[in-house]
């Protein structure tokens, strides 16, 4: 062996033994990706998430570094309890209203639609947020290479950022075959994941309409509210429930908080059922989370990928490509580049693909059609109370209607 044979066998095995190099996993390159809508800032608002859902289940979370505020849906759960909104009037109404229009009164007409052939009462119940889940991560120091991206490609989104010598990672995915919405954290260095998760309501409200919330089996919570909140009439109920399945460490429970310490990686699974589909919401909860093992999620990971892309892939759209310096940005970057005369068209492809993407998410075979804002909302008061109305999205309510395997062909 020859004297420069050996410094190099000795310069590699320093290099390799260096913890900024062997620690820190590649990052994620978001920008080689033209599936991808990515950001290298963190999110501070709704409209900055990545929306996420299997059609039934809906989950979106602006991101920050180290705490997720996952605002979560689902699509039967909605303000009140039914109601009967027939105008008592409505049928001498008409006759009145139509003899005014023949006569040339239309303002008249329209004054009388108003009182007396509009529905008492005059809305219809809204689309109501389940809440969130807080994720906090453990762990101080400076941040570097931080970059947040969803994949349109395979409706997986991520996060992933360096501290110290260390990377970090959380993948999220919400799954129709296993009807869950699942957070996967990940670290470059062994017993690094330290985190909790806690459930709450309303921002401006601690506890706004919460019936319970307690843990479960020492890896698992629950929480239970009521829509509308008033109990002569007590709407929709729905238990939510989270667990914390993890490779390694501890996890288990203070109050109706779940932590998770010195693990290699852990999996959040979440998980809520209405009174619309069952009675039984506590028991629809627990049975989804029990089935889990720390060996779960890369089989949950590829049956949502395969039945996704069932949908995604049938379509492809190519208008040209972007130039190095329109695909080296992040999206935001991209879309405030737009000029005239300088077309970026992966970019006008990926929005184009990202409204595919988000009726996917938001209506599959089985769960109620998009509403105003399809599945994601997180006012108690949202606008246009994100409910179904005739001038706007009667198509969508007609195609929720239709078996979504023969609407996306």
């Amino acid at each position: 062996m020859t004297k420069s044979t050996i410094v190099g066998l000795v310069g590699a095995l320093l290099l390799l033994s260096s913890p900024g190099k062997t620690a820190v996993s590649p990052p994620p390159d978001s920008a080689s990706y033209p599936s991808r809508i990515w950001s290298s800032k963190e999110g501070l608002n709704i409209t900055d998430g990545y929306p996420l859902g299997n059609g039934r289940l809906g989950a979106i979370s602006p991101g920050t570094v180290l705490r997720d505020h996952i605002i979560l849906n689902e699509d039967s759960y909605w303000s009140g309890s039914l109601l009967h909104r027939v105008n008592p009037d409505a049928l001498q109404s008409v006759a009145t209203m139509q003899a005014q229009v023949r006569q040339g009164y239309p303002n008249q007409a329209q004054i009388l639609g108003g009182l007396g052939y509009a529905g008492t009462p005059v809305s219809t119940r809204h689309y109501e947020p389940l809440g969130y889940i807080n994720l906090s991560q453990n762990v101080t120091g400076n941040v570097t290479d931080y970059e947040r991206w969803l994949d349109l490609s395979d409706a997986t989104a991520g996060v992933y950022f360096v501290i110290g010598n260390v990377s970090y990672q959380r993948e999220y995915l919400a799954s129709n075959p296993a009807d869950i919405i699942a957070v996967r954290l990940n670290a470059s260095e062994p017993g690094s994941v330290n985190f909790r998760i806690h459930f709450g309501r309303d921002e401006s409200s601690l506890n706004r309409w919460q019936q319970y919330s307690y843990p479960v089996n020492g890896d698992t919570m629950i929480e239970g509210s009521t829509s509308g909140g008033a109990p002569d009439s007590p709407g929709i109920s729905v238990t939510a429930g989270a667990r914390i399945v993890a490779t390694g460490g501890r996890v288990y429970t203070i109050g109706d908080y779940v932590l998770c310490e010195g693990a290699d990686e852990a999996t959040v699974y979440f998980s809520a059922h209405t009174t619309f589909r069952t009675p039984d919401t506590k028991g629809a909860v627990l049975r989804d989370l029990s089935v889990f093992t720390p060996t779960s999620y890369s089989d949950i990971r590829a049956a949502h990928v395969a039945d996704y892309k069932e949908y995604y892939d049938r379509f492809q759209l190519d208008l040209g490509s972007s130039s190095n310096n329109q695909t080296s940005m992040s999206t935001v970057e991209r879309m405030s580049a737009i000029r005239p005369k300088k077309f970026d068209p992966e970019l006008a492809v990926l929005y184009f693909q990202y409204g595919r993407y988000l009726l996917i998410a938001s209506s599959r075979s089985g769960t109620l059609p998009p509403n105003l804002q399809g599945l994601w909302n997180e006012n108690f008061d949202p606008m246009w109370g994100s409910k179904y109305t005739i001038n706007i999205n009667l198509r969508e309510c007609f195609h929720g209607t239709l078996s979504s395997v023969d609407y996306y062909r």
